[in-house]
């Protein structure tokens, strides 16, 4: 009986083509998932760049006969 039991490699060949498959499968959805990243990383930035809005400001001084005060400005780059 134990002769028989490790002349048995009947199922060997089907554990290693499932080792092969389940490391290709891992390699292929690891490259998926890497392109899905780096396509939401590059629509995310173009929202960013579409929502973008310019907070510049400036502001001219005023006077009158007591009193003046100065202008300012910023511009955002």
């Amino acid at each position: 009986m134990f002769r028989n039991l490790w002349r048995d490699d009947s199922g060997a060949i089907i554990a290693t083509e499932f080792i092969f498959l389940a490391s290709i499968l891992v390699i292929g959805i690891l490259a998926g998932i890497t392109a899905v990243r780096d396509a939401v990383n590059a629509e995310l930035a173009d929202v960013a760049k579409a929502v973008q809005v310019d907070q510049s400001y400036s502001f001219s001084g005023t006077r009158s006969s007591c009193a003046a005060t100065a202008g300012t400005t910023f511009v955002d780059e």
